[in-house]
């Protein structure tokens, strides 16, 4: 059962006035590195191929959603395939750049430790996006902002995301994982973050 197919003609429509600047700050991050192949993974409705149009990058994306997928091609985005995150079917260093945003705390701990990792095996660099635990008490607010449409989705999207935080979230996933971090760039006044990481 594809759990997105409900809300995959709804997506662009009701997220994108939110995370459009967070896929700008990608494409900028993917040009101050290089990349020339970029590679999205649960890559939804790609709608972060549009921030690459007009520039050297040759966007693919993967996701495991046949409705996100078929919303996708409806764009134009026709550099898509149906792969799982952890097993994805690509040689090592294929890509400049392998990108998960915010996907991460929507699986359990162990699966999305193995996303991290395969990102970092198909690509030289990793961009992780996704919520942060606040570090400083200016950002709790926002950081309690963040949990307000994962506690509406509700059931194991829920579950996820509370296990996703309590273990640290993206900080602690990046230090499980042992990544190196280059880069971070704040979003959402402290409520999220993008983490630019080299091998470990």
């Amino acid at each position: 059962m594809d759990e997105y197919a409900r809300f995959a003609p709804h997506y662009d429509r009701l997220l994108n006035p939110f995370l459009d600047g967070v896929r700008r700050s990608v494409a900028e991050q993917c040009a101050r590195l290089g990349a020339g192949r970029v590679l999205d993974i649960c890559c939804g409705t790609a709608r972060q191929a549009a921030f690459f149009q007009g520039t050297q990058v040759r966007y693919a994306g993967v996701d495991v959603s046949r409705a996100m997928l078929d919303a996708a091609r409806k764009t134009g985005t026709t550099a898509l395939a149906r792969a799982d995150g952890t097993t994805l079917p690509f040689a090592d260093r294929s890509f400049d750049v392998a990108l998960v945003a915010f996907a991460l705390h929507e699986k359990p701990l162990d699966v999305a430790e193995a996303v991290v990792r395969e990102a970092l095996r198909v690509a030289r660099y990793g961009l992780f996006v996704d919520y942060t635990l606040a570090e400083r008490n200016l950002e709790l607010p926002f950081q309690w902002l963040m949990q307000v449409p994962e506690r509406m989705v509700g059931g194991d999207h829920w579950r996820c995301y509370r296990a996703f935080m309590a273990a640290g979230a993206l900080q602690g996933m990046v230090h499980r994982t042992g990544l190196k971090v280059q880069e971070r760039v704040s979003l959402f006044r402290g409520g999220a973050a993008i983490f630019v990481c080299g091998q470990p």
